[in-house]
């Protein structure tokens, strides 16, 4: 009899313990699920661009361009302040896969869900009357600031303001620039192209577009070949610039940028007259002995390995050969041909004193 009772008692007892545990478990999730609930209601609500003052915003989405890669695009201009919350909209809609590349004009006060909405329609919504603006190869920051302004789109003090001040953080390519390169830290990376800019454009609408730019000439691949390298994107771009500015005949961006990698292995100065011209940041026909002693990082002559930072903003040919040099041992270049910009490479420095007197070039 006693058993009987001990028996029961354990019954309802671990019945109890059961329900109870059952209980304890119902609270935790209940308490989850609201926590969850609430944060996400006040992040959704962080989503809410409809009460912000309307701005024009262009948006350049590149071929390939996944929900995920399309939030960070949004969120680096200020369209959306979470990519990942976009991106869990989108799969949560059934959307995710559906959005299409192209060039949108959107505005600071569009819902996200307005945003889905012109994305999937994958309409080139530029306006007809919408400008176009040509950034030729080889130009500084500053040159294209001053283009600018000569062609009356907005001041170059605007447009240097933009390129120093403006948040592009959330381009990844731009991870390997250095703090210390302050102002200049967009230089060699505003892609040159042709590019359609809406009414009332502001520098960040143009630049914008040329960082997305190089980012798709940039691509996975290339960037692969860059680390096989043991280069950082950056050590690229300054490379490229140089050669964009050195080499005017096609067939020599690979020597040239030989030369450059070559140097760099034997520890021996570049002694690249482009990087003195940007160091005394005027144009001369003319180099004199005393410009090879300005004082300035950028300054090959005096400075061992490459300048601190990009020297131009190259185009995709100079960054390709950056990428991939000639397989050849030269060292040394000297101009040929004034006119047409060719030039003899030697990998013999006595060679190369011979072709300097027979060419009448002084550096």
């Amino acid at each position: 009899m006693l058993k009987k009772v001990l028996n029961v008692l354990s019954y309802i007892t671990g019945s109890v313990t059961n329900i109870a545990i059952v209980a304890v478990s119902l609270v935790l999730v209940y308490m989850a699920v609201s926590h969850g609930f609430v944060y996400g209601k006040d992040v959704i609500a962080d989503q809410d661009n409809t009460k912000r003052a309307p701005q024009d915003i262009v948006l350049t989405i590149p071929e390939g361009t996944g929900a995920k890669g399309i939030g960070d695009i949004l969120e680096a201009n200020d369209l959306t302040t979470n990519a990942w919350i976009f991106y869990l909209q989108a799969r949560l809609n059934g959307t995710d896969k559906l959005f299409r590349s192209g060039e949108y004009l959107l505005n600071a006060n569009m819902s996200i869900n307005e945003i889905m909405d012109i994305l999937q329609k994958g309409e080139n919504v530029m306006l007809e009357d919408d400008l176009k603006v040509r950034i030729v190869e080889g130009l500084s920051n500053k040159q294209i600031a001053e283009y600018l302004e000569a062609e009356g789109f907005f001041t170059a003090e605007e447009f240097l303001a933009e390129c120093a001040n403006g948040d592009y953080s959330a381009y990844a390519f731009l991870a390997d620039v250095p703090e210390s390169r302050g102002e200049k830290r967009l230089e060699g990376y505003l892609f040159p192209d042709t590019y359609n800019l809406p009414p009332n454009p502001t520098p960040r609408d143009l630049i914008t577009r040329m960082l997305n730019r190089f980012g798709d000439v940039m691509t996975s691949e290339r960037l692969d070949i860059a680390r096989d390298r043991g280069m950082t994107v950056d050590e690229i771009v300054i490379i490229a610039s140089i050669i964009e500015k050195e080499i005017r005949v096609a067939r020599e961006r690979e020597l040239c940028s030989a030369v450059i990698y070559n140097r760099l292995a034997t520890n021996e100065r570049l002694r690249m007259c482009s990087t003195i011209l940007y160091a005394l940041d005027k144009r001369k026909d003319r180099l004199f002995d005393s410009d090879l002693e300005v004082d300035s990082p950028y300054n090959t002559y005096i400075h061992d390995g490459l300048p601190v930072g990009p020297i131009s903003n190259a185009g995709e040919a100079s960054l390709v050969a950056a990428l991939m040099p000639a397989d050849v041992n030269y060292t040394h270049f000297v101009v040929r041909d004034d006119e047409t910009g060719e030039h003899f490479f030697t990998a013999d420095y006595n060679e190369f004193l011979w072709a300097k007197e027979l060419y009448n070039q002084k550096y």
